[in-house]
């Protein structure tokens, strides 16, 4: 019995194929470079996704009016976080990961269809090692959900235009659309260039017909929303350095400029995906192959026609807005994998010389992807998110916060909640006022209400700021700080900004008599306290007490003496 079980073990291990070893070995990479540092703090905009999943659906609908993303992500927020009752970052973000896993198998399966299986690894493991992938597969934001709705429908669609019989697919392909517009407005560039040519080759099918009409009624449930949503992001956005197709290439292929530097991957992407791009056309024209001419389309014309006609109708996006074109990556990397393809066609009577150069091309890719993560991990995700953290690990529970950043309230509404805040400063001619306002109430607050003035937050003696690093010398901050100690002063920085956190310590005034304030660190007894009972109560006249030590502990009897001395004199500092 046992030597028949090793015989058909030895038979299955001689037929297994060693090929899809090496694919699960890459996703296994990709999982692992995915699930790295996976609970570091939440920022602003997953917070945001998180106060949307508290207030429930109809608050999620409604926000669609002002919000630049369609619901279904939030509403799927909502539903699998039980209203909200996972505050885990792990939990908040393991949707993103499994999106973000799937992409990458889907990857592969496109490029394997383009091209060969060494090829299809080799793209495979450019994809499983991008930034960009990694870090959206990593934020509790659509963007993962939408680059996996938009690489299925990519591959989908490919498996319609080499054959248009199998119903399954149609029925895939116009669910996946659906929930793709539902999810990011954007993928309207992506669902256009599949209808088009999906109707070039079957416009006398109804399954087409039936997929026009259905995608039209969702595109008219979401009008409203469009117009509203969009009119509110353009009316709020400052444009400092406006986005560029090329600037677009750098982020998609080398990750984000603006939050994590440039490297030399951001100069040598680009320029190789061109390349690959004209490889690509070479091969199409010579193949007629409908699959590829549609990755060329969908990867190049649309991305291109916006950024050629954006400027004539006056629309200028900010550089961090490259984010929403991560839809074409999937396309990018198909194009990669034709591109590998036509290199080896050429080098056909040297196929060895081929394969090494196309190995040793994909090793340089994902060194490059190994230099962008190492920036992606090094700098914090949330800046805010991790100075919260600190300042929860060293605040004291009758300190206060103020705060002068928008990102800063939604990290202490979620990681600090019931201590004192203030926020909102405005300027008067008595000097600043703030809103007053306990953390967990920050969104609720009314403007203008329940003010405090720096005075007054100064005379409680000892409290928190947390701000910009570019804000901490102007007047609103200077005037809470003049003639006080900053005794505790910490900086996160990222190459997109940086932010500081103060503990400041002010002159408060001595409700004692016996008690004179020397300096910001010293109070001295200028008599001793009447209910002391000693007959050498001179002996204590003119002690200082310093913070952080007790000025009676040199024996015994003075400390059991005079331990309400000092603990008086402890509570005024």
């Amino acid at each position: 019995m046992n030597r028949r079980l090793f015989e058909q073990a030895t038979i299955a291990i001689k037929g297994w194929d060693y090929r899809f070893l090496i694919l699960a070995l890459l996703l296994f990479t990709a999982l692992a470079l995915r699930i790295y540092k996976i609970d570091s703090p939440l920022w602003l905009d997953e917070i945001y996704s998180y106060r949307l999943a508290k207030l429930g659906f109809v608050r999620i609908i409604q926000n669609s009016w002002t919000d630049p993303h369609p619901p279904l992500f939030y509403v799927l927020g909502w539903a699998l976080s039980a209203g909200g009752k996972i505050r885990s970052e792990i939990g908040w973000r393991i949707l993103p990961l499994l999106c973000g896993m799937l992409v990458i198998f889907i990857v592969w399966l496109t490029s394997a269809e383009l091209s060969n299986y060494p090829i299809s690894l080799i793209v495979c493991a450019v994809a499983a090692s991008s930034p960009t992938l990694v870090f959206y597969s990593q934020e509790a934001r659509a963007l993962a959900a939408l680059v996996f709705l938009s690489a299925l429908s990519m591959w989908l669609t490919g498996k319609l235009l080499s054959d248009s019989s199998k119903m399954k697919y149609w029925v895939l392909w116009i669910g996946v659309s659906l929930l793709g517009l539902y999810t990011g407005y954007v993928y309207l560039m992506i669902v256009g260039v599949q209808l088009v040519f999906l109707g070039y080759y079957n416009y006398r099918k109804a399954i087409w017909w039936v997929a026009v009409i259905l995608i039209s009624l969702c595109l008219l449930s979401l009008y409203s929303f469009v117009i509203s949503s969009l009119a509110h992001f353009a009316s709020r956005i400052k444009v400092v350095e406006p986005l560029t197709l090329w600037r677009a290439l750098q982020m998609l292929l080398a990750g984000d400029p603006v939050r994590y530097g440039t490297t030399i991957a951001h100069q040598i992407f680009p320029a190789m995906q061109v390349g690959f791009i004209i490889a690509s056309i070479i091969r199409a024209i010579k193949l007629h192959e409908r699959k590829l001419v549609y990755f060329l389309v969908q990867g190049v014309l649309p991305i291109s026609f916006f950024f050629a006609f954006s400027p004539l109708v006056g629309v200028r996006l900010p550089l961090f807005e490259a984010r929403h074109f991560i839809v074409f990556l999937p396309a990018l990397f198909a194009l990669m994998s034709s591109g590998f393809m036509e290199l080896n066609e050429q080098l056909k009577t040297h196929r060895n010389r081929a394969f090494a150069i196309s190995f040793i091309a994909g090793g340089l890719m994902v060194c490059l992807n190994l230099l962008g993560l190492r920036s992606y991990w090094e700098i914090p995700k949330s800046l805010e998110g991790q100075a919260v953290l600190t300042l929860r690990k060293l605040m004291r529970s009758d300190e206060s916060v103020v705060s002068f950043y928008h990102g800063v309230n939604y990290s202490l509404w979620f990681y600090l909640p019931g201590i004192t805040v203030y926020f909102n400063p405005r300027g008067g001619a008595n000097g600043y006022t703030y809103q007053q306002i306990v953390s967990t109430q920050i969104f609720e607050a009314s403007p203008f209400r329940n003010e405090k003035s720096s005075q007054e937050i100064r005379a409680s003696g000892r409290f928190w700021i947390l701000a910009l690093s570019s804000e901490v010398e102007r007047t609103p901050i200077s005037e809470l700080t003049t003639d006080c100690r900053i005794i505790v002063k910490k900086l996160f920085s990222a190459p997109n900004g940086s932010f500081t956190l103060m503990k400041v310590r002010c002159p408060t005034t001595l409700q004692h008599p016996f008690l004179e304030k020397i300096d910001n660190d010293q109070l001295k007894i200028v008599t001793a306290p009447p209910f002391v009972q000693w007959n050498d109560r001179s002996a204590i006249d003119g002690f200082l007490i310093r913070p952080g030590c007790d000025g009676f502990a040199d024996t015994e009897f003075r400390r059991r003496r005079f331990g309400a001395v000092v603990s008086m004199a402890f509570s005024t500092v």
